[in-house]
């Protein structure tokens, strides 16, 4: 089964200065299994951001149906962790409480919290900052605070909306790389949103494009059992494929 399933989902949006409402999703349907690391990638404005929180259950779909585990999405959970864009951290919690924040009061005690919160904090190396403020942290420091707190969270499933697309280019892959080897040691489910095809080669099992607005699937690649060597002929191919495919329907 599935984690998670579209089945020919539809989004559309009121427009203001028109009675008509624009479709910014249109009949999408796709999957992605257990342990799998799945990118949608796809021009601006071509409802990326909208399908992960349609999955999130932040907004609902006019017509079809999302899954998660076999249930229908009809809200937010933490069996859904949330990597955004911004960064979301609380700005009067140290780095520590952060992450401990996450962590649910009903059912671990402060020590255990803290344990938890310790265990992340480590696997994304910022142990020796725990106690620093969100101001004293640089942008890609808060972005590991947001992933070790989605961590904590204790979520099988993480959702990741181009999370690293306002860092420069070396901190990106360095986080690509370290986000790489925390999914294959958590064994999570990544559903991850990027405009950058060489970050979604890096990363991905499977890799789905979206056409320009109104955002439709029209191609989908599987990676699996490729080397992630961007200078191996195979790789070099693949990603000439994309862009070649993206030019052609944006």
């Amino acid at each position: 089964m599935p984690v998670i399933e579209l089945d020919h989902v539809y989004k559309t949006y009121n427009d203001p200065k028109n009675t008509i409402a624009k479709v910014v999703v249109k009949d999408v349907s796709f999957t992605v299994g257990e342990n799998e690391f799945v990118s949608v990638i796809g021009p601006s404005g071509c409802g990326k951001t909208t399908l992960l929180n349609m999955i999130a259950g932040f907004e609902r779909p006019l017509m079809g149906r999302i899954l998660h585990n076999g249930e229908e999405v009809k809200g937010p959970g933490l069996d859904r962790g949330v990597v955004f864009q911004e960064f979301s951290l609380l700005p009067w919690m140290s780095l520590q409480k952060n992450v401990e924040f996450a962590i649910d009061h009903r059912k671990h005690d402060a020590a255990s919290r803290k344990e938890i919160a310790d265990r992340y904090i480590e696997m994304v190396g910022l142990a020796a900052h725990r106690e620093k403020r969100p101001n004293m942290l640089s942008g890609g420091m808060k972005q590991r605070v947001a992933i070790a707190r989605t961590l904590a969270m204790g979520s099988d499933t993480l959702l990741m909306d181009e999370p690293f697309s306002s860092l420069d280019e070396h901190i990106r892959r360095h986080l690509d790389n370290e986000l790489l080897e925390i999914w294959k040691r958590e064994k999570k489910t990544i559903l991850f949103i990027t405009h950058n095809i060489e970050e979604a080669l890096m990363l991905s099992t499977k890799i789905i494009m979206l056409s320009a607005s109104p955002g439709q699937v029209t191609n989908e690649w599987d990676l699996t059992g490729i080397p992630k060597n961007m200078a191996s002929e195979e790789m070099i191919m693949l990603r000439s494929e994309i862009v070649k495919k993206m030019d052609r329907c944006c």
